[in-house]
């Protein structure tokens, strides 16, 4: 997961019970500057190595893009999970 470094204290707190709950689940986690992220996520999501996750709702520039490049999906079957 890519993540904007402001997000580390709430992503640090919230993790271990994530990690409890789903203990087959390996999360590594890239901590990003803001400008930094909005400056490679794109590259990023299209490459040969995407992340799995990433910090998202970082405004047009970075989600509309991600959206008409069709990197990101609708999560409503997995939603309730």
């Amino acid at each position: 997961m890519w993540a904007d470094q402001a997000e580390k204290p709430l992503i640090t707190s919230v993790l271990p019970a994530f990690e409890k709950k789903y203990p087959k689940v390996k999360v590594d986690i890239t901590y990003k500057s803001f400008d930094d992220l909005i400056a490679t996520v794109v590259n990023a999501a299209s490459g040969s190595n995407p992340p799995d996750l990433f910090q998202g709702n970082i405004g047009y520039a970075v989600d509309g893009a991600l959206v008409k490049a069709k990197l990101v999906r609708p999560l409503d079957d997995v939603a309730a999970a």
